[in-house]
């Protein structure tokens, strides 16, 4: 059997997840917004709708996730859809064992924004104004 074309996009998905730390960064807006395509790609291959729902369910609210919260999920998710669909690759194999988000990584997911470079203050927060 062939993995449908909807599982071969969210195993590229989630290995970029895990590379990018979990930073909800591997889909342009995130991955809740590429739900609705998916999965009506998903239901036109014919997988099965519990799996479906179940992928829909754990990603709409991914990005109010930490990055801890998502590896875990998106781990979970994998697993699951790799008992159902036994031609699918295994997590490990997958991310390469990424198990967790680096600890700087993940505190700036959580923060959910970039890091500012260290030594350097804005001029707003060192309370001086710009000319004028």
């Amino acid at each position: 059997m062939n993995t449908p074309a909807s599982l071969l996009k969210l195993q590229k998905i989630f290995a970029l997840e895990a590379q990018r730390g979990f930073d909800n960064g591997a889909v342009m807006g995130g991955l809740p917004r590429m739900l609705a395509v998916w999965e009506d790609e998903a239901r036109a291959e014919g997988l099965p709708e519990e799996l479906i729902r179940a992928v829909a369910t754990l990603l709409r609210d991914y990005d109010r996730l930490g990055a801890k919260s998502r590896a875990e999920v998106l781990r979970g998710l994998w697993q699951r859809i790799h008992r159902t669909i036994p031609d699918t690759p295994s997590w490990e194999a997958l991310t390469g064992a990424v198990e967790a988000p680096q600890p700087a990584r993940a505190a700036q997911a959580d923060a959910g924004g970039g890091a500012r470079p260290q030594g350097r203050v804005p001029q707003k927060e060192a309370g001086t104004q710009p000319p004028g």
